[in-house]
């Protein structure tokens, strides 16, 4: 039996902790005007706070609670500029 890829998944099957589903990488992205990379290097960094749940693949997966932190660091650094 073939396991499905990230990209294969429906959106019902996406990962949950508890009753929250949780969001890929790109999706963060998205919603934080940024490119996967840099979201990745920010949450290596420590500028952003870890992902939320890394699965057994390494794919990262982030809450809505964490893309709230995120934007609240990201509206800060934009202060500074």
């Amino acid at each position: 039996r073939m396991r499905k890829g990230r990209r294969e998944m429906g959106r019902s099957e996406l990962p949950r902790v508890g009753e929250i589903r949780l969001m890929t990488v790109g999706e963060v992205a998205e919603r934080l005007g940024m490119s996967e990379t840099a979201i990745r290097y920010r949450a290596d960094k420590g500028i952003f706070p870890p992902p939320t749940q890394v699965d057994e693949n390494g794919n990262r997966w982030f809450s809505a609670k964490w893309l709230e932190e995120a934007q609240a660091i990201r509206a800060k650094e934009e202060e500074k500029w």
